[in-house]
């Protein structure tokens, strides 16, 4: 685009520049006159005339031709000394002359600009190199002179100067980055070229890995999820301009990923693993994908949230960096917290983290606590609260950690409800480390058969169910302590339930705010949508509590009935005594009492299937294999 300078800056501009171009030139303008050293002795008195106006196209980012008219064919500027040769000058040269053509010469190509920047032309018509006299030497005699050819005399004529700006090399547009069924570690990229443009550069996840002409593919180092970007780039003189980069496209390779975090409920305590919740994600992941996922379960039994209060800082850092027990072994270490950011990513890349299972706090509050007479209930209220608080905050963390990642957090059941059968409820409580006389002191009933942990739960069991335990539990004083047990639960449920909707509540408020920010921008929906934190509850009515009619959770196990594992787990029970010398070794074997069941298992899956049927189907459509 050109902006026109009117005549008498055009000549200021002209003159500042050549006398700044040669010095000797502003001594000339007073005619002969004797001087020492390098100047001049004569000069021609000559006076710029203005000539026709010349034009100045761009061509593109690093190139532009300059067009002006013949200087003795315009009237205005005749002078009667022929011209020798036009000079074009630039702006952001002022020592010199760009270029010098000759006289029959009126157009001329600046191949050495760069993309993005202003320069301002003009030219001059100039005469023949002429030949004037010298004196020689600091301290010549008159008449001892040189003769010396000045060839930059003063020009007989400046033209307008025009200023343009060159266009910025722009990116590709349209860039995608698609995986086919027919080669699924591959990555095919291809965008529409960008004009002047000679190559493209190409990133992934941040780093070049290549310059091409057009259209690649990329086979990364392993599956996952990549980011790709791509910018033009030209040669100039001496530099090369490279444009922006295009907005990142995403692509994926291999299956999808699923990170299990959690406690006994996420584990599946007690459960084969044919009934493990995280085995029917896999198998829903691999019906609508046709790949079986990659998953991670790195919940176990027994996981706190955090490390407990009574451990020290260095006592639970120690702990939590010990080699993890096996899975049904119930204890606090790892913690959720830990499996989440620590052990997680030791595990698999975060950025390649599809789906994130999360489920704590149950274990932090505890059975014993829940069950206890002595436990009133505001403090079980405040103790809910700060556990679940804590749980809840993993959701950020976790949405940080894994930047892809769509959260689920399963919730819990209310353990307790009328239906539960009470002689149950009181073994539970004993086995839970609730002292049976305080229960026995709210109720007015001994129960001496339930004193202490049994150390053989199947047997133990069989005499609590078959002795006076039971009878106990029919006395109408005997409801005090249902009553209250289902009180605690329900207290329990509505702290956790309260503390995750109101995290529920801000999640989708910021999910909402964020895509409003990225429409704003032209950035792409995501094609998961905006919701990245789901919660599955527990869909659990008063007859599947703990020992009601149809429960849902599994009982203190007895020769009548006990878990799927449970002969596998008194087998790790007994390692777990001899090599970490760690007590409750009753509470290990029955570890699996009042969390889901068979029936229990699946109806959570049932309650997670819509929400994540929709996600991965989501998934599928955009990023699976063609």
């Amino acid at each position: 685009m050109s902006s026109p300078i009117t005549p008498n800056s055009l000549r200021i501009l002209a003159l500042i520049g050549l006398a700044a171009a040669v010095p000797n030139r502003a001594a000339a303008q007073g005619g002969s006159r004797p001087i020492l050293g390098n100047s001049l002795a004569t000069a021609p008195a000559a006076t710029p005339a203005t000539f026709y106006a010349i034009q100045v196209t761009v061509l593109g980012p690093a190139s532009a031709r300059v067009d002006w008219g013949n200087f003795l064919a315009n009237p205005k500027a005749s002078t009667g000394t022929p011209v020798d040769n036009y000079q074009v000058w630039r702006s952001d040269l002022p020592g010199g002359p760009i270029a010098k053509v000759s006289a029959t010469t009126m157009t001329w190509t600046d191949g050495s600009l760069r993309d993005a920047r202003t320069y301002t032309y003009y030219v001059t018509a100039n005469p023949a190199p002429q030949t004037t006299q010298r004196l020689t030497g600091p301290g010549t005699v008159q008449g001892q002179t040189a003769q010396v050819t000045n060839n930059n005399p003063l020009p007989l004529g400046t033209s307008n100067a025009v200023t343009v700006t060159t266009p910025s090399l722009q990116p590709p547009t349209g860039l995608t980055a698609t995986v086919s069924a027919s080669a699924p570690s591959t990555v095919k990229l291809s965008w529409t070229p960008a004009a002047y443009a000679q190559s493209y550069i190409v990133w992934r996840n941040g780093q070049v890995i290549g310059r091409y002409s057009g259209a690649t593919s990329d086979v990364p180092p392993v599956p996952g999820w990549y980011d790709y970007q791509v910018a033009s780039a030209l040669p100039e003189q001496g530099y090369e301009s490279v444009s922006a980069r295009t907005p990142a496209v995403s692509a994926h390779t291999g299956p999808l990923t699923v990170l299990i975090v959690g406690g006994s409920l996420m584990w599946g305590e007690g459960l084969a693993d044919a009934n493990k919740i995280a085995t029917a994600v896999g198998g829903l992941v691999q019906g609508i994908t046709g790949q079986p996922p990659t998953i991670v379960n790195l919940a176990h039994a027994g996981a706190y949230v955090a490390p407990p209060s009574t451990d020290s800082p260095a006592l639970a850092a120690q702990r939590e960096a010990m080699a993890p027990l096996a899975g049904e072994v119930p204890s606090p270490y790892p913690t959720v917290r830990y499996q989440l950011l620590t052990a997680g990513p030791a595990r698999v890349a975060p950025a390649n983290v599809d789906l994130v299972l999360l489920e704590g706090c149950i274990h932090d509050v505890g059975f014993r606590t829940l069950l206890d007479p002595k436990t009133t209930d505001a403090d079980l209220s405040n103790i809910s609260l700060a556990s679940c608080t804590a749980a809840a905050s993993l959701i950020d963390q976790a949405q940080s950690a894994y930047p892809r990642a769509r959260i689920f957090i399963v919730g819990y059941p209310v353990l307790i409800s009328p239906q539960t059968d009470r002689a149950s409820l009181n073994a539970l409580a004993t086995l839970s480390g609730v002292a049976a006389k305080d229960i026995e002191t709210l109720i007015g009933v001994s129960l001496a058969p339930l004193a202490g942990v049994p150390p053989d739960p199947l047997l133990t069991t069989v005499a609590i169910v078959a002795g006076a335990a039971v009878n106990a539990a029919k006395t109408a004083d005997s409801l005090k302590y249902l009553e209250l047990a289902k009180r605690h639960a329900e207290i329990f449920a509505a702290e956790y339930e309260a503390v995750m909707q109101a995290k529920l509540k801000q999640q989708a408020l910021a999910a909402q705010q964020k895509a409003l920010l990225d429409q704003k921008a032209g950035k792409p929906a995501d094609p998961l949508g905006s919701t990245t934190v789901m919660r599955v509850p527990a869909p659990f009515d008063p007859s599947n509590s703990y020992a009601a009619p149809n429960s849902y959770l599994w009982q203190v196990p007895t020769t009548q009935g006990h878990d799927d594992v449970f002969a596998q787990r008194q087998a790790l029970c007994d390692v777990q005594a001899a090599t970490r010398g760690m007590a409750g070794l009753g509470e290990c074997l029955e570890a699996s009492a009042g969390f889901p069941n068979r029936g229990g298992a699946a109806a959570i899956v049932n309650a997670m299937m819509p929400q994540l049927s929709k996600l991965v189907l989501a998934w599928k459509n955009a990023y699976a294999p063609k």
